[in-house]
């Protein structure tokens, strides 16, 4: 399989129509964004103009940026739902450790799958020298190019986002609040009150049971019922 290059530069536009949607709706300015990335305003504004593309790593930052979820990037619509930030991150720390954590996640799912770096290089049709660059975190990936690295190697872009470092903790609470706020209202009622935490431990417990050891609970209930 190899991927198509005109795909990457479609990709790239659409990004920028997605970053100009959730500035906007944050009522952010591209200084603001470039002074966040650490970047230049000029490249940031080429984001949104879809002339160059950022990596995953800006993009987590700008998702917690702007209070809106990740996922808005690889939404079909340009709608920003904002969700709740505590405080700033120190995008210059971060962005260099994700991009090599990015680097390393790719070259062990390659080597992973006994793929040669060339062969890799050649499906997405970028230089080989420029993966060993993203691999070894030299260079950071913009977000097409590791979305076609991620095809061929049958990954998830998903396996690739943050999980432990502060934007991942955010949007790990973000998604827990989404999950409490979709339960239907006389659930939340029951969830919220401290009185019913009790009930809430033991349903855990059982939930964490298996099927088997459910059956043997079930069987004990039924005799002492009966």
């Amino acid at each position: 399989m190899s991927i198509n290059p005109h795909a990457r530069s479609i990709r790239t536009r659409k990004l920028g129509v997605l970053l100009q949607s959730a500035r906007l709706a944050a009522e952010k300015t591209s200084q603001e964004c470039a002074q966040t990335l650490k970047i230049s305003e000029d490249t940031y504004k080429a984001y949104e103009k879809g002339l160059q593309a950022p990596t995953l790593p800006e993009l987590e930052v700008l998702s917690y940026f702007f209070d809106v979820p990740l996922e808005h990037f690889w939404g079909s619509l340009a709608k920003a739902e904002q969700l709740s930030r505590k405080s700033s991150i120190d995008s210059l720390r971060i962005l260099p450790l994700r991009d090599r954590m990015v680097g390393i996640q790719l070259q062990q799912i390659r080597t992973n799958q006994d793929l040669a770096a060339q062969q890799l290089a050649e499906k997405v049709g970028i230089p080989e020298a420029t993966l060993i660059e993203y691999e070894m975190g030299e260079r950071p990936v913009p977000l097409p190019d590791l979305e076609s690295l991620a095809e061929c190697l049958d990954a998830d872009i998903k396996d690739f986002f943050d999980c432990n470092g502060p934007v991942g903790e955010w949007r790990t609470q973000a998604e827990a609040i989404q999950r409490y706020l979709e339960l239907s209202p006389d659930v939340r009622d029951f969830v919220s009150k401290p009185v019913n935490r009790p009930y809430l431990e033991i349903a855990m417990r059982i939930s964490a049971l298996s099927v088997e050891r459910l059956r043997t609970v079930a069987e004990a209930l039924l005799e002492i019922t009966y």
